[in-house]
């Protein structure tokens, strides 16, 4: 990665907070509930609409704790936890910033193959964005370059890019 990468990518993070927050079940009252560490509470008993109001005050996929099926009564039930993440995970995937998808484009370099854009490292993809787009390629093909690591070809990348992937 380099610094021109990291300060762009790092001012374009910077400019949307991320705020770490839990989610759990209260059965007395049949509510899934969200709290932010600054104390705030949003309550729902739809999981979809509970992570797009969750969202909307900064929670992000990967930011969100919830307790699993070991925990008792306040765990979520499979397919509340399921729901959630899904959508948490597809507005993040949607949320990012006309500054920030350009930031990334010149700060990502596409390796060449024979005179055409064909891979990208993954290792040269800065954090956050490493991580969402290496579970966007979930069962794509991918490139085997001697020596490089994790590659992606340089149309997925594009089309995370552009939010088409994953596609479907």
């Amino acid at each position: 990665m380099t610094e021109a990468c990291a300060g762009a990518c790092t001012a374009a993070c910077e400019a949307q907070p991320v705020k770490v927050a839990r989610v759990r079940f209260d059965a007395a009252r049949g509510l899934l509930v969200g709290t932010f560490e600054d104390g705030m509470i949003i309550e729902s008993v739809d999981p979809c609409e509970l992570a797009e109001r969750m969202f909307a005050h900064g929670a992000r996929h990967g930011h969100v704790g919830m307790p699993d099926w070991r925990e008792g009564d306040t765990a979520p039930a499979g397919g509340h936890r399921i729901a959630f993440h899904a959508r948490l995970n597809e507005l993040g995937r949607t949320a990012m910033t006309d500054a920030e998808r350009l930031a990334l484009r010149q700060a990502v370099p596409v390796h060449a193959h024979a005179g055409r854009p064909y891979y990208v490292c993954l290792g040269e993809i800065p954090a956050p964005w490493q991580d969402a787009f290496r579970v966007a390629l979930r069962g794509s093909a991918c490139p085997v370059i001697d020596g490089r690591g994790e590659c992606a070809y340089a149309w997925d990348w594009s089309d995370w890019l552009h939010g088409r992937l994953p596609h479907g």
